[in-house]
């Protein structure tokens, strides 16, 4: 899409404890549905960084105290080992936003655990626990729940605009939209949470809770345990969002595909 000016730092390679999953069944080997792009620019050294990602976080919040959000869609790996790299970093970051973690013991990876969160449990449970200023989480759940557009709209309205961002998304979702078929529905996760972030308006319900993330368990190692009804006596510790506004959240993604098309 032309955007040679986002810097890339590479992060950890596995989670903290054991080996952590890989999602080629959904989205590729590669991250990007195995989709080929006959004009796919070759990596250098003016995008990809020699700098390590954690380095690099605790670098630029310490720079900059109080002023960097962190939006983070996948296991949190990077963000636990900047927190023991840099006592600092935990008051030094001014907001967390997860996309991870699930409310209501539904989970999509095992019975009980959502992917991140069940990719480095312990990753998770240390940033929920050391982390000093506010974090939101919008949970598999929300995502099931409210983050269901059908394909048909993705198809025909979205996948139909011509432009550069339409058409690495159409060549990067192609398999992932055929296997739905004609009247499935496209479950947005990490891009929805990213809106919110970015548009918190279109989070209409958010409700404040303590949540942990259990670690032993047989059957609900990397669950996120909520304490819907205050039992532990604990200040609420993350602001979970439960649900969102999905026809603001179709109004940004025209947007962001071809301004001249939005409507919000």
């Amino acid at each position: 899409m032309g955007r040679r000016d986002i810097p890339v730092f590479r992060g950890a390679s596995d989670s903290l404890v054991k080996t952590s999953l890989r999602a080629e069944n959904i989205h590729g080997s590669d991250g990007f549905g195995n989709a080929k792009f006959l004009d796919s620019p070759v990596v250098d050294d003016t995008t990809l960084q020699k700098e390590h990602a954690v380095n690099f976080l605790t670098r630029i919040a310490s720079e900059n105290p109080g002023a960097v959000t962190l939006l983070c869609l996948g296991p949190l790996t990077n963000i636990a080992l900047a927190i023991r790299m840099d006592p600092s970093f935990c008051g030094n970051i001014k907001e967390v936003f997860i996309m991870g973690g699930n409310t209501e013991g539904v989970g999509n990876t095992t019975a009980a655990a959502e992917f991140n969160f069940f990719c480095d449990p312990e990753a998770a449970y240390v940033v929920l626990h050391n982390m000093k200023c506010p974090i939101s989480i919008f949970p598999w759940e929300a995502a099931y729940k409210n983050g269901r557009i059908p394909c048909e709209w993705r198809r025909n309205v979205l996948g139909a605009i011509q432009s550069p961002q339409a058409r690495l998304m159409n060549a990067v979702e192609r398999d992932s939209l055929e296997r739905k078929g004609k009247d499935g529905v496209w479950i947005q996760c990490d891009p929805l949470a990213a809106a919110i972030l970015f548009l918190p308006k279109d989070a209409v319900q958010i409700k404040q809770v303590y949540a942990s993330v259990e670690l032993h368990g047989l059957n609900t190692r990397g669950a996120m345990v909520v304490d819907h009804l205050n039992t532990s006596g604990l200040e609420p510790n993350v602001s979970v969002v439960e649900k969102v506004d999905l026809e603001a959240y179709k109004g940004l993604l025209l947007e962001a595909f071809a301004p001249e098309m939005a409507k919000f």
